[in-house]
Order: structure tokens, then sequence, then C-alpha cells
């Protein structure tokens, strides 16, 4: 999923506006959100403090005081971008989660990955039995995409995308939902691109998780302000019911932050002592030493607590997986209405 993907959308949303006036929550519709916290962009170490709130409804929170579509491109970067695609690229496995919860529902068709980036998770389905779509905005990786998947990737905005109406058997989207500025209307979108009884599968940061409950600013999860929106289990269930979809499944994963988190809180000491933290996007890759406390740390540490919040049900991501209703059942509901 390239950088430019996570800024693309079809109209910039009033994020800065008036404050005295209370903002409708876009998944439940109310306006009851309120202070939630302030958190500050611990990857580049940047001094700017943003201001979160949280819908007492649903739960959704949001950024009070997100920067400006066009001034979006300055909080991501090449950095951040290896950062994030490195994982799928380097290591098939990252993808054996989400690829089996999709094979559950569906083992065949034409799906569509939103943010495919260079490929990675459409290099996994690659088979007969599947044919292969993706959108980003990079014309980069979207070659690399189309070299190495042979899919039909679309170079562009999302909610520009040339797709038919009922066109897909399965959509995808992992960690793409919070960075758009218009989530709802990404997920109207992915609806209206989906066959009747077609798939949604989703993952992003849990706001309940255990994580971001015990670090609060310093979750590594929080990533503000790249991530605009952060999502509860109950407020990714209403924003997609809102727009029509069916709710399938929704849980947690067993990824983990822990690591960032806690470098988030350490740079946060370091910074009321006085001493200025080499960023994470500045960081070199570490040495053999420091892999080998690394990996026993994550054996005792992380790993246990990490099956401690799955069990509790708070893992630090989502996994979601919705449906476009068949026409059959909506024309039941509309009977029974």
């Amino acid at each position: 999923m390239s950088v430019s993907l996570h800024i693309a959308a079809d109209q910039e949303m009033k994020l800065t506006a008036d404050r005295s006036t209370p903002r409708a929550c876009p998944a439940c519709g109310r306006c009851n959100a309120k202070p939630f916290l302030r958190s500050r962009d611990w990857l580049f170490m940047r001094q700017a403090m943003y201001q979160l709130v949280r819908c007492e409804g649903c739960h959704l929170g949001w950024l009070q005081d997100a920067p400006p579509l066009e001034d979006m491109a300055y909080h991501y970067g090449a950095d951040y971008d290896r950062m994030i695609t490195a994982p799928g690229d380097l290591y098939p496995h990252h993808w054996d989660l989400v690829r089996s919860k999709l094979l559950q529902y569906v083992q065949s068709g034409s799906i569509l990955d939103i943010g495919c980036s260079s490929g990675s998770f459409l290099r996994t389905l690659k088979s007969e039995a599947w044919t292969l779509y993706g959108i980003d905005m990079s014309t980069i990786v979207a070659e690399e995409a189309r070299a190495s998947t042979g899919a039909e990737v679309f170079v562009g905005d999302v909610l520009d995308a040339p797709f038919a109406d009922n066109q897909f058997d399965a959509v995808s989207g992992f960690h793409v939902l919070e960075h758009m500025h218009d989530p709802r209307q990404v997920m109207a979108k992915v609806f209206s691109w989906l066959k009747p009884g077609g798939i949604f599968t989703v993952t992003l940061p849990n706001i309940d998780s255990l994580e971001a409950r015990i670090f609060c600013r310093y979750w590594f999860g929080l990533d503000v302000p790249r991530h605009l929106w952060q999502f509860s289990p109950r407020s990714l269930g209403v924003m997609a019911s809102a727009v029509g979809f069916e709710q399938v499944e929704v849980g947690t994963t067993r990824s983990c932050y822990l690591e960032g988190s806690i470098r988030n809180m350490v740079a946060g000491l370091k910074l009321r002592c006085g001493i200025s933290p080499v960023p994470l996007s500045g960081v070199k890759a570490p040495g053999v030493p420091f892999e080998i406390m690394r990996k026993a740390f994550r054996l005792v540490f992380v790993y246990t607590f990490r099956e401690l919040a799955v069990a509790a049900g708070a893992g630090a991501d989502l996994h979601a997986v919705f449906r476009r209703p068949c026409a059959l059942r909506r024309q039941e509901r509309t009977a029974n209405a």
C-alpha cells in the first residue's frame, strides 16, 4: 500500500472546521463526540500535538485538528513507505491470517485489493481460481503489482476507480480505512462494486485494544496524523451496517505494537528531560547483539502479552469480514419492515 493511497479521497472533509459546531459521527450519526486524548507524530518526532475526539455512542475516534488534505504528503514519505511495505514483501506468511479468513467465505472469482502497493497480498492468490485487480495511487508500485501478479491495477483515487457495480466477488483493504478522509464513502463504493453475497475483508488498528488502553497517547497504533480515524469493533460494525453491509465477523488478531509503544513512551520521557530522541524514521538497522536481545524480549514479553490480549478479545488489530446481502435477503427485509 503506497503513501499516496493514504491521502487519496474524493473530496476533503472539513476536519479543521469550526470546533464550536458539534460534528456528527460518520458511523452512527450522533453529535456527542468528546475530547479523548492528545498525541504527537512519534514517527517523525515533530512538535505538533493533535487532539483526538471520540463518539460516546459507537466509540469511533477521529482527529479534530487533522492537517488539510493538501498538506498530508508532508506526513508520509519514502521512509514511511518502506516501513509499511517491507513485512508483506519480505515475509509471505505475513498474509496467512487474512488470506485464510478470506478463503473461508469465497474460494474463487474476482478480487479487488484496495491499496495493493507492489501486490504482495494479491501474489498469495495468484492462480487460475482468481482474477486479480488492485488500486494504488503510485504508478511505480502499480507497475510492480502488474508485473508480479498479472493483476489489472487502477492508478488513481479509490473513489475515481472506474469499476462496474456488481463486479467483484471479494474486496480487501488492509490498513487503509483509517487513512481515508471519508471511510464511510469508501465503504459505500465497495458495497456497490461487490456482487450480491460478495465479501469485504479489512484489517485496521483497534482503539479498544489492551495496548491502546495501557499506552494511551504513546500507543503505536495511533500513528497521528496519518491515521485520521481510530476504529473500535463497535464503530467499524456500525459504519459498515450504515452503508448496507451484513456483519459476518469482527474480531482481533495476534498483531502486537508493544515494542513501538514502549519506544514512544521512552521518547516522551526523553523529551520531558530535554533530550532529543532519534525519530523512528531515522533509526538505522540494529546490530546482531541488539537483534538477539530483541528476540529474547519478544519471546518472553511480547508474545505473552499478545496472547493475553487476544484471549481477552482486545488484540491490537481488528480483522472484519462483511457481506453485501443477496437480493433475496434485501427483499425479505423490505417485506417484513
